[in-house]
């Protein structure tokens, strides 16, 4: 047996003969046909310089102020193996990069994923959340692309389960389920060569992971989720709800 950290979440599992296909960890399997680029982010926790204790006093005292801040100093590139140029950046809100996640307990976050130089002939573009539902709904990713602001809406494919948090608060308290939900849009014929995809996570969500693909041949996505097992511990959500506490 052996323990490791993946999408924030700690597994215990047998050791297994790692094979070409395991070096990118997808959330989903999509089946995509053509030319495909993926873009992961696996690894969203413990961010030196994007974390809680990166800001000011302000924000750690009692009560929060209307906007606190957060350091977010630069977007952030995809960090699978095999990722292409991808981006994720914070436009607005206060999440951080909390021991296992993006979390904020302040209020719901803008973010922005993009990619400058997006693939020749791109005819579609697949996004997939993994996260926790929170006290206040998330508003789901739209398509800006070359420069404008279209706000295309997506096919969304129905999210599967994948994995469960075990809050360290309470050990009689409900896991918190990860549910990952894919998005998809179809640009063929729009002479898409740079596009962001524009999303909101809402006040106490835990954004645990992301996956962008995108190609030069559209096909439906199965948006088939790999799950992780489900006995996964969190520290970072039971951890900042102590830390609010005590700030509190």
């Amino acid at each position: 047996m052996k323990t490791t950290v993946k999408y924030g979440l700690t597994l215990t599992t047998a050791a297994v003969l790692l094979t070409a296909a395991d070096a990118e960890s997808k959330i989903t399997e999509n089946d995509l046909t053509g030319t495909v680029q993926f873009d992961g982010w696996d690894v969203l926790s413990g961010i030196a310089g994007y974390g809680f204790e990166d800001v000011g006093p302000d924000f750690n005292g009692p009560v929060a102020p209307p906007n606190p801040s957060p350091t977010w100093p630069n977007p952030i590139g995809s960090m699978e193996t095999g990722s292409g140029d991808a981006t994720l950046d914070r436009t607005s809100g206060t999440h951080w990069s909390a021991s296992q996640s993006l979390y904020s307990f302040a209020g719901p976050s803008g973010f922005t994923v993009g990619d400058a130089s997006a693939i020749a002939n791109i005819e579609t573009i697949v996004f997939t959340i993994a996260a926790t539902a929170g006290s206040s709904p998330s508003v789901a990713p739209v398509l800006d692309y070359n420069g404008g602001s279209q706000a295309l809406a997506a096919t969304v494919i129905p999210g599967g389960g994948f994995g469960t948090i075990d809050n360290p608060n309470s050990s009689s308290a409900p896991a918190v389920p990860v549910t990952a939900t894919t998005y998809q849009w179809d640009v063929t014929g729009l002479g898409v060569t740079s596009f962001n995809l524009d999303w909101t996570a809402g006040s106490s969500v835990a954004v645990v992971a992301l996956q962008l693909e995108q190609s030069d041949v559209f096909s439906v996505a199965s948006g088939t989720v790999i799950p992780e097992p489900t006995s996964l511990a969190l520290l970072g959500l039971g951890g900042l709800l102590m830390a609010r506490r005590r700030r509190g």
